[in-house]
């Protein structure tokens, strides 16, 4: 004679029991074979470990102002083209005469198909820490790609932190035009504070 099934109730309690006990050990078993794999998923890359992204070097830029310095200053120019040359001691200075740079851009061009995941900055003049308290830096810009515009703010570093780089919010794709506008800005400090603002540095990290 055969024996009997159990009662229907006892037998789901039973299935219960069984997945309840094994569920949590398939699962740990998943986690350590994919664990890697999964921290990768939802890791997002940051300017100190931009993951798997490209740095890129734009084709050429362009600016609403670019400042010069005067004659006793050594009569320096500051265009665009310096907030990319891999030297945190010079950049990109706007020249607004009645203010800190409102409204002022600096325009970069990548190579065509720039599929752009980060944008990184040294926001300030970054040459030595006396220079980064005595001129302006932004602290929002408008960032237009051809996929989007986003508003992103910028935190003010520290003085120990000046030349640190800093990722902006961004609209991220296929993208040939990177443009920076200063919404706001951050005063420079002390009585001898220069009425500029300047972007030391900008990275752009492309998949």
């Amino acid at each position: 004679m055969a024996p009997s099934e159990p009662p229907w109730g006892v037998k789901v309690t039973i299935e219960g029991v069984i997945a309840g006990l094994i569920a949590p050990v398939a699962v740990g078993a998943l986690l350590v074979i994919l664990g890697p794999q999964i921290a990768e998923w939802f890791d997002e890359p940051t300017c100190e470990d931009p993951e798997g992204l490209q740095l890129v070097d734009p084709l050429g830029s362009s600016a609403s102002t670019t400042h010069t310095d005067l004659p006793s200053e050594g009569g320096l120019q500051h265009p665009p083209v310096l907030a990319y040359d891999g030297d945190l001691g010079t950049g990109w200075v706007e020249d607004d005469k009645d203010g800190f740079g409102e409204h002022e851009w600096v325009e970069f061009t990548l190579p065509a198909g720039a599929d752009l995941q980060m944008v990184c900055i040294v926001n300030g003049y970054a040459k030595d820490a006396g220079l980064y308290l005595t001129n302006g830096r932004a602290r929002q810009l408008d960032v237009v790609t051809d996929a989007g515009t986003t508003t992103a703010s910028l935190a003010d570093k520290s003085v120990d932190e000046f030349a640190a780089f800093q990722s902006l919010d961004i609209s991220r794709g296929q993208t040939e035009k990177v443009r920076l506008t200063i919404r706001s800005t951050r005063a420079s400090a002390g009585s001898s504070g220069m009425k500029d603002t300047a972007i030391s540095e900008v990275e752009f990290w492309v998949r």
